[in-house]
């Protein structure tokens, strides 16, 4: 287990040095699926950056919720996503509205989110 965690630590280092610009912007949408679906890093690195991506937004959330403000999204209180849901989750999004291929990919993911579970 700790080979396999150290793996992923260095690999999700490689795709940070390897997708950030000069001014340490994130990576837009089209590029990190690109680079997901391209790389010959293994794939659930990428996917494993969507779910941490999530799992912030879920904590954001809670954050939220406990200083009674409205959350970013509202998910079913049992649902969990997998790391395919997430992918697919920006796919349609970007087939949808295919200029949010220049945006940031975590703001694709959260306002995708917002679209698909919005709050009463």
């Amino acid at each position: 287990m700790p080979l396999r965690f150290a793996k992923m630590c260095i690999s999700l280092i490689i795709i940070s040095s390897a997708l950030s610009s000069v001014s340490y912007a994130e990576v837009d949408a089209g590029t990190f699926l690109q680079h997901r679906d391209t790389s010959k890093v293994d794939r659930w690195v990428y996917d494993g950056v969507l779910s941490a991506m999530e799992s912030g937004f879920g904590w954001s959330n809670a954050a939220l919720r406990h200083e009674h403000q409205r959350p970013l999204y509202c998910v079913p209180e049992k649902l969990v996503f997998t790391d395919q849901q997430l992918v697919d989750i920006m796919r349609r999004d970007l087939a949808e509205y295919p200029h949010h291929a220049a945006m940031p990919y975590g703001l694709v993911l959260l306002t995708a989110l917002q679209k698909l579970f919005p709050c009463p």
